[in-house]
């Protein structure tokens, strides 16, 4: 009973350093989201006296068209961002940890895992200087790549034209972000039991 008694508080004692780091996160995040709901309902151009207007800037917002071509832009910047990366992630962390761990041994899953990890590791701006030179629409990698296999009429400024930048922004999200959910999932996946693995093989999952 006294050592439960000296546990407990020994962790009760945790909360201390925590509560910093919660205050910092009300103020400067649940302040502001408060912050922000509170100025949408006023007009108000950052300073001097602001006007009530009620939702009369929601109704403005949205009926604009360039909300709306900003909100499809934003959608399109998400799913490649976090959605198709952490499905991808886990595709590749699964088939990894089934044909390494499971047929051909362990050793090749630092070589897979540095691999994927890769784009994580090389700094975001010599990463976009790799993929500028690589998509430049007169000396990049990709055009002159196209010409060598007979396809020039594929060819094209890739990040000047609106809906080719647009799909070379996202692939190149997709690159970068896949790697780090493959990671971790592959990291969860190593921590599995081996009698929880085998049970199930021998149940018949796939």
């Amino acid at each position: 009973m006294a050592a439960r008694t000296s546990v407990a508080r020994r962790q009760k004692g945790y909360g201390w350093f925590l509560y910093p780091g919660l205050g910092v996160l009300v103020v400067f995040f649940f302040g502001m989201f408060f912050w922000n709901v509170g100025i949408s309902f006023l007009k108000w151009p950052g300073y001097g006296p602001a006007k009530w207007v009620g939702l009369d800037n929601f109704r403005n917002i949205l009926d604009n068209q360039d909300f709306w071509e900003s909100w499809i832009h934003g959608a399109f910047y998400v799913i490649p961002y976090a959605l198709i990366p952490t499905l991808l992630g886990l595709v590749l962390a699964v088939a990894t940890y089934d044909a390494f761990v499971g047929k051909f041994g362990s050793k090749l899953v630092p070589v897979a895992r540095t691999g994927f990890f890769l784009p994580q590791i090389v700094p975001i701006a010599v990463s976009g200087m790799i993929w500028m030179w690589m998509l430049d629409g007169s000396e990049g990698a990709l055009n002159t790549f196209l010409e060598q296999l007979g396809m020039g009429e594929v060819t094209t400024e890739w990040l000047r034209e609106p809906d080719t930048a647009l799909l070379a922004v996202a692939f190149f999200m997709l690159w970068l972000q896949t790697g780090f959910a493959y990671v971790v999932f592959l990291a969860g996946l190593s921590r599995l039991d081996p009698s929880v693995l085998e049970a199930s093989q021998l149940d018949g999952a796939n």
